[in-house]
């Protein structure tokens, strides 16, 4: 039930996100990322992947507005002869992107992780990043290339330990076609 409930704010979010007209430089990235988690989160997932879309808005010629949705699920790591179930979120993320040259950017975005399976919590994310973009050849359209840290935190985690609050981060590396709107 939790799951449908978040996919369904989900969509509403992606629909509202696409049918929004704006007069300004837009850009709506669909990619795939690579997700390597560093420090405790490493003994729970070895590796994960996932799937996000960024909504870009230019508000000045070297800064923008970014949007994003996404689904990031990692897999379950064998730990001492069990294997731990895999983690399912949905990341909602909003955020400025800097640009100091053309086609290097750096990314500062805050948003929250919402829980896709009954293992996790919702969690607080913050994440840092930088990139490139390719000007396609035969369009307006661009790819975009991207390395960013992400770290979701989460109050309480467990009620069976006295921690106030953990982190579970990573490094994502994200591969995506922005179309030109």
């Amino acid at each position: 039930m939790k799951f449908i409930r978040t996919v369904s704010l989900l969509s509403i979010l992606f629909f509202f996100f696409c049918t929004v007209k704006i007069k300004a430089q837009t850009y709506m990235g669909l990619g795939a990322e690579m997700l390597l988690p560093s420090g405790n989160a490493s003994n729970v997932s070895a590796i994960g992947l996932g799937a996000s879309a960024k909504l870009e808005v230019t508000v000045k010629s070297n800064i923008a507005l970014t949007g994003s949705i996404g689904f990031s699920n990692f897999f379950g790591r064998n730990y001492f002869g069990s294997k731990l179930q895999s983690i399912h979120a949905f990341p909602l993320k909003g955020g400025v992107k800097y640009y100091p040259t053309a086609g290097v950017y750096f990314e500062g975005q805050l948003g929250v992780a919402l829980s896709g399976s009954d293992n996790t919590k919702n969690s607080f994310i913050w994440s840092p990043g930088l990139g490139t973009l390719l000007k396609s050849k035969t369009n307006n359209n661009l790819i975009d290339l991207g390395l960013r840290y992400e770290a979701w935190t989460v109050k309480n985690p467990n009620n069976e330990t006295q921690l106030k609050s953990t982190n579970f981060g990573f490094m994502a590396l994200r591969a995506a076609y922005n179309f030109n709107m």
